[in-house]
């Protein structure tokens, strides 16, 4: 039997439920699975790369918005809760950009802003970032080193580096190093081949990231640099 279930009960489910992280999940793999196929069939490969990276961007803001609607329906569910919807911040955070900013952190929303943007947009803004940092990183190698990069390869880093996101980029990053060894011996062997580009070792890296990224962090600890 279907259960009886109003249209707002099936948005509020959605949005409080366990549903946004495996759409994030789905979406991620999915990703890398797009990326794997630009990479072994399609010969233009940077406008695709490209259109993934805003994509993958777009989409870490969604998601923030999802958690964050999530957060005020959860809240205005509770009589105590509720009272942080409509409740300025103060002068309880001793904080630079909260003082600048008195319009928005003591307005009516201000504690449920400053709450949503330490818990769900810090994230978002921390993973661009470091994306970036990345790929300007592999630009400059670029400029000294052509030879080891194919077109688009930058690109690609920069997306895998906003697959990953914070704090698994951490993760992601020791892992291309060792996909570099395990890719070149792999092809030195098989092909006889003495160079081989970096998109096979960002792809490898990826895979193994998202495979067992939450694993490796939580071994050595660094799980505590969540935001």
């Amino acid at each position: 039997m279907i259960p009886d279930i109003t249209l707002k009960d099936f948005f509020a489910n959605l949005l409080t439920g366990s549903a946004p992280v495996y759409l994030a999940i789905i979406f991620f793999w999915a990703v890398f699975a797009f990326a794997l196929y630009v990479f072994l069939k399609k010969p233009e490969k940077q406008r695709a790369y490209t259109r993934a990276v805003w994509s993958v961007i777009g989409f870490r803001a969604l998601y923030a918005l999802l958690l964050t609607a999530g957060q005020y329906y959860v809240w205005s569910k509770n009589s105590f809760t509720e009272s942080f919807l409509n409740k300025p911040l103060g002068d309880t955070v001793p904080l630079g950009f909260v003082k600048d900013l008195p319009w928005i952190f003591n307005s009516k929303f201000g504690y449920f802003i400053f709450y949503s943007w330490g818990r769900f947009w810090l994230d978002v803004v921390i993973s661009i970032g470091a994306a970036l940092i990345f790929w300007w990183f592999l630009k400059v190698l670029e400029r000294h080193k052509e030879r080891f990069f194919e077109t688009g390869e930058t690109t690609l880093g920069l997306l895998c580096a906003l697959v990953v996101g914070w704090p698994r980029f951490i993760a992601f990053v020791p892992l291309i190093f060792f996909s570099v060894l395990i890719v070149s011996i792999f092809r030195r062997l098989a092909f006889k081949e003495e160079f081989t580009t970096l998109s096979y070792s960002f792809l490898f890296a990826l895979l193994l990231t998202l495979a067992f990224g939450g694993a490796i962090l939580g071994y050595f600890n660094l799980n505590l640099l969540a935001v």
